[in-house]
């Protein structure tokens, strides 16, 4: 079949006919979005030019399981041929999944964002677009905040998709950044609802230079907020340290921690006035860590502190409790007790929760030794486990939760 630039087209996937191909006539230079939308599957979407080559492909950049192109730029004057189908077949599966879906190819529309900017809005149809214009070399991070969705962000140039974030941020917020703009001229920020749900749903957008600058373990570092959002970026060295204490003053002011892998450790809540993170466990193979801190308009002057910490030990029969707030996410506890010893950890809630969930790890990095259990549903969960071979560390408990809750922990003889 055919579609034209604004049109929109209902379509079946079915047993005999897999996917579907649509025609679309593009003149060179145009930029347009391409959506799938379906209930009952995973879209997936293939762009191929004129000459049949592929383009592009897309899964779920539309928000949930939905594929999304969005702002390509057609290089050439021709039909491009648009493939609609499911991922279960687009992917290379042999079956597709079917059901009805929604095609649509429009204009691609955006606002334009300056470096410093906050935008406060709202998601109305469920996917936003903004432009924004920076010289090579500039280094960016992008916060997006909401309490009314599951956000996701893309920062692309052109159709070249440079970064995603879905919950990079603190809860479901998303946080693109700190990253380095190679070249310049114009860049473009796709924000969705993950699960697109998101109609007339209020968000904040920012968009940050990011400002580099010297720092080290027990020098307080001060920060100045005058009147105007700032992203401030330090490289921080963890070596020979087990566990490190953070923490920022200031009003409104977030701070987030990643290694050099990639990961991402996050700590402080907008209508928290000091966010800190207390006995940040540091892993052997992690040493090189940046910190992030974001203030607002009003946070004033703040100050940054990272020195080392104390790692608690979970001894037998001495209860610990932990609490989790939905900001710190992850605890760890040194595991004491002698090689060989069979022992049962129990991880229950302190109080009734509705719904919870936690995951936990025994690990002893030095010899290898790895197991896990989790726990919902407020039932208390035992685990019993020996203690392996003490070599260059004790082995330690490390705890997931990112419900707002308590936990008993406790460690017994097994025997």
């Amino acid at each position: 079949g055919e579609i034209q630039l604004g049109e929109a087209i209902n379509g079946t996937l079915s047993l005999t006919a897999p996917e579907l191909r649509y025609t679309f006539a593009a003149e060179q230079g145009v930029n347009a979005s391409i959506s799938m939308s379906a209930e009952s599957f995973d879209t997936y979407l293939i762009l191929l030019d004129p000459s049949g080559d592929e383009v592009l492909r897309d899964d779920e950049t539309g928000g949930g399981t939905n594929a999304l192109i969005n702002n390509y730029r057609f290089d050439e004057n021709g039909d491009y041929t648009i493939v609609a189908t499911s991922y279960n077949y687009g992917s290379g599966g042999t079956t597709g999944v079917f059901g009805d879906f929604t095609l649509l190819v429009d204009s691609f529309e955006s606002e334009f964002i300056e470096l410093g900017e906050t935008v406060n809005a709202s998601l109305d149809l469920g996917i936003a677009n903004y432009s924004f214009e920076a010289a090579a070399g500039t280094e960016v991070t992008i916060v997006l905040d909401t309490d009314s969705f599951d956000s996701t962000l893309t920062l692309y140039q052109d159709s070249l998709q440079l970064q995603y974030s879905d919950d990079n941020g603190i809860d479901t917020d998303s946080l693109i950044g700190p990253i380095v703009l190679e070249e310049g001229g114009e860049y473009t920020l796709q924000l969705t609802s993950y699960s697109q749900d998101a109609s007339a749903s209020e968000y904040s957008l920012s968009l940050l230079e990011v400002v580099r600058e010297p720092f080290s373990i027990n020098e307080p570092k001060s920060l100045a907020f005058d009147g105007a959002p700032a992203a401030y970026a330090f490289d921080v060295s963890l070596d020979d340290l087990r566990t490190v204490d953070i923490g920022v003053t200031g009003e409104g002011v977030k701070f987030f921690l990643r290694d050099e892998y990639g990961s991402s450790y996050s700590a402080g809540a907008s209508e928290n006035p000091a966010p800190q993170v207390r006995n940040f466990f540091i892993a052997d193979d992690r040493a090189n860590y940046q910190l992030l801190v974001i203030g607002g308009a009003d946070s004033g002057d703040a100050t940054l502190t990272v020195a080392p910490g104390e790692l608690l030990s979970l001894e037998v029969n001495t209860p610990m409790t932990l609490k989790f707030d939905g900001i710190t996410t992850e605890q760890y506890l040194e595991l004491n007790a002698p090689v060989g010893e069979s022992l049962t950890i129990t991880i229950q809630p302190t109080e009734p929760v509705e719904t919870w969930y936690f995951s936990a790890d025994i690990i002893q990095e030095s010899s290898g030794y790895y197991a896990a259990f989790s726990g919902t549903n407020g039932e208390s969960v035992s685990h019993t486990f020996t203690v392996p071979s003490r070599r260059s560390d004790a082995p330690y408990l490390r705890v997931y939760s990112y419900s707002e809750a308590e936990y008993t922990v406790t460690l017994t003889s097994a025997e």
